[in-house]
């Protein structure tokens, strides 16, 4: 038995269907057919299905302003509420769902959708608390018997991928992280006050490209490095670093250079008896040393530079070990005269010495450290 349903032409949404209701001779054909056959038949199962939306076909058929289903009502929160509140999809999604493991309570569940979402809020004790997460969480969440210090970073409202990766190679670069210290994923979670996901990602990219050594249990570590290792670093660094050098006096000539004179001057009023000037000399080394590189303008040796750096950095922050740092930036106001007088190769042999002045307390290390018998044995505490 075959029955023909006439559909409206017109595709507009406004467009007016037929204004005569539906012949009811259908939906009757069926109520009489529904008592001829068992009720616990597949064809009586089949037409109390079909009799359900009589009503709402009807509607349909007869006013043009409704859509047949609610597919395109039900699809569009999905990508735009996120979007619209400024919040990753997938950031959202991820973090939700470790809150919600952790007990996340019932009651402030509205917390959760997107429009109120907070990636910051780790777990709720410290939501109505945001400001104690870099610290408090930290040592909760830290293994207590790890010999290594996690660094303080800049936590992100929305902890993306891009913030946790730049935020991690800065801290490589400046040695915030030592030769074969493990990076594991909860306690860089609870540093960056995140979850595992951005953080995942950002260790598998320096993975990738051989900054980090995949561990076990989905971690990485910061690969052991020897003397002669060292060695060929310095020696592809100096070619690299010369010859930005050189390409930035030729771009920089007769200009003022104030703003890298600055960070220099900031280096000066350090006491390199605290710890914690010796961290900031360091990054502060960092940050000067790439404003004179960024003279090149040349973004391919840039970029070979950020990978050189990302592996001496941890390297060059073994100097945090000793117990008196020496200060190794007497060159770096000869680099600035020179730049701006344009002389290239005379404020590359001032870089060339300042890298190696402090190259050699570096192998003074090495030499008189178990680093090497690490190296060779991969014993991790």
């Amino acid at each position: 038995m075959k029955f023909a349903v006439r559909m409206p032409t017109a595709a507009r949404p406004d467009a007016k269907r037929n204004p005569r209701p539906p012949s009811p001779s259908l939906f009757e054909l069926w109520e009489k057919e529904l008592a001829k056959v068992s009720g616990k038949s597949k064809t009586a199962e089949a037409i109390r299905y079909a009799l359900t939306p009589a009503e709402a076909l009807e509607r349909f058929l007869t006013n043009g302003r409704i859509d047949i289903d609610s597919n395109i009502v039900e699809r569009w929160p999905r990508g735009c509420t996120g979007k619209m509140n400024g919040v990753d999809p997938l950031d959202w999604l991820s973090q939700t769902l470790t809150r919600i493991a952790q007990g996340w309570p019932a009651s402030e569940i509205r917390a959760l959708i997107p429009w109120n979402f907070r990636s910051d809020a780790i777990s709720y004790p410290l939501m109505k608390h945001p400001g104690v997460i870099p610290g408090f969480w930290r040592s909760c969440q830290m293994s207590k018997s790890s010999k290594y210090e996690i660094p303080s970073f800049k936590t992100s409202p929305s902890s993306t991928i891009e913030h946790v990766y730049a935020e991690l190679k800065n801290a490589l670069m400046s040695g915030e992280f030592w030769p074969g210290q493990p990076m594991r994923l909860n306690e860089l979670a609870a540093a960056f006050g995140t979850s595992h996901m951005p953080i995942r990602e950002s260790l598998n990219r320096l993975s990738g490209i051989d900054i980090l050594e995949r561990a076990p249990r989905q971690s990485a570590r910061v690969p052991m490095i020897t003397a002669e290792g060292l060695r060929d670093l310095l020696e592809v660094r100096l070619l690299n670093e010369r010859q930005a050098i050189v390409w930035g006096a030729k771009k920089s000539a007769g200009k003022s250079l104030n703003y890298i004179r600055e960070i220099n001057d900031k280096m000066d009023l350090l006491n390199l008896e605290k710890n914690a000037d010796v961290k900031k000399y360091l990054k502060l080394n960092q940050l000067f040393h790439f404003a004179v590189y960024n003279l090149s303008q040349n973004k391919v040796l840039m970029n070979t530079i950020e990978a050189h750096w990302l592996q001496a950095g941890p390297v060059l922050g073994l100097r945090r070990k000793e117990t008196k740092v020496v200060s190794g930036h007497q060159n770096h106001r000869e680099i600035i005269d020179q730049l701006e007088k344009g002389n290239g190769v005379a404020a590359a042999d001032a870089l060339e010495r300042n890298i190696m002045e402090a190259h050699e307390q570096i192998f003074a290390i090495l030499n008189k450290s178990d680093l090497k018998d690490r190296a060779e044995n991969r014993g991790i505490a």
